[in-house]
């Protein structure tokens, strides 16, 4: 198979692929499901694959970022890393940390105020903001409504899978490196680094030596970009010293997205569990586009740890 081959429009095949792949790679995975009633059309999995030393001081964790699109990406970047056997070329410094869910978006349930960075920064609108500003105040308004027990229980779910996860697979780590995958209008498949770091901190300077990462759009902070499984893990061990940067892959021109925003919503053609191809293209060249991005800046984590400074 392609790399493409392995970016799946399915939940349920993009889960089968990516856990024959931890299969094949014999990694280790924890796998949680949420509570569910028979209303739902389908279940919420979340599974998390680790690779690399036990006791490895940095540990590199690939998440996806908060939409469904966002998770079928980040699920094919990660089938196909396996794939190709990136988790191979793991330093021995290094842990490789792949959170797997197709469902991002439901995690945003919990209150995650903790996690974010203060900014005395005024955010204007840029590129990336104004591409999901119609979903997201969809889905902010959503959040209003009081949760059902059924939410509730699905809450503390979510709450009680984060801390797991955290205290199983990146307790033992110094230092967390967070890559949150996202998409968005942009050039055509290419992938843009971008920090989520105050700006002039030290963190937005490591994130810049180990990926290169794009601190500032039009003159305007970037901060807190994260999707809700990144900063959630983040918030749970707050103690260590972390580097959190977005991967995030072009699909079409700002024009292209605007003009179908606004005469559809993604929920509204898609439906809840369905995607938009606005922002999950299905043309295999894009696929490929993309993967060979995330290759390239996966390597230059791995590249980091001979420069990785876990006393600043």
């Amino acid at each position: 198979m392609t790399a493409a081959q392995y970016f799946s429009t399915d939940p349920d095949n993009a889960r089968r692929m990516f856990l024959a792949a931890c299969l094949e790679a014999r990694l280790p995975v924890a796998s949680f499901e949420a509570p569910r009633d028979e209303c739902d059309e389908f279940p919420v999995h979340i599974d998390v694959a680790y690779a690399g030393a036990p006791d490895a001081e940095i540990a590199l964790v690939v998440c996806p970022g908060s939409r469904m699109a966002e998770g079928l990406c980040a699920s094919g970047i990660q089938t196909a890393a396996l794939r190709a056997g990136l988790q191979t070329e793991l330093p021995n410094s290094f842990s490789l940390v792949l959170v797997h869910t197709v469902w991002p978006s439901t995690f945003e349930e919990i209150s995650l105020d903790d996690s974010c960075e203060s900014t005395a920064v005024a955010m204007e609108w840029d590129d990336s903001i104004l591409a999901a500003a119609d979903f997201r105040f969809n889905e902010d308004n959503a959040k209003t409504k009081k949760p059902t027990l059924l939410e509730q229980e699905r809450q503390k779910w979510y709450r009680r899978v984060l801390a797991d996860v955290a205290g199983r697979f990146l307790n033992s780590s110094r230092h967390l490196v967070f890559i949150d995958v996202q998409t968005g209008s942009g050039p055509y498949g290419e992938a843009e680094v971008l920090s989520c770091h105050l700006p002039e901190s030290k963190d937005e300077a490591r994130a810049i030596k180990m990926f290169g990462a794009r601190g500032t759009a039009n003159g305007v902070a970037i901060t807190n970009l994260q999707g809700p499984i990144a900063r959630g893990l983040a918030a749970e061990l707050a103690d260590r010293q972390t580097t959190a940067v977005v991967m995030e892959f072009g699909c079409y021109s700002l024009t292209t997205v605007f003009d179908t925003l606004l005469s559809r919503h993604e929920l509204e053609v898609a439906g809840r569990n369905r995607i938009d191809r606005l922002f999950y293209p299905a043309a295999m060249d894009w696929r490929e586009r993309v993967w060979a991005g995330a290759a390239n800046i996966l390597r230059l984590g791995f590249q980091s740890a001979d420069h990785m400074d876990l006393n600043s």
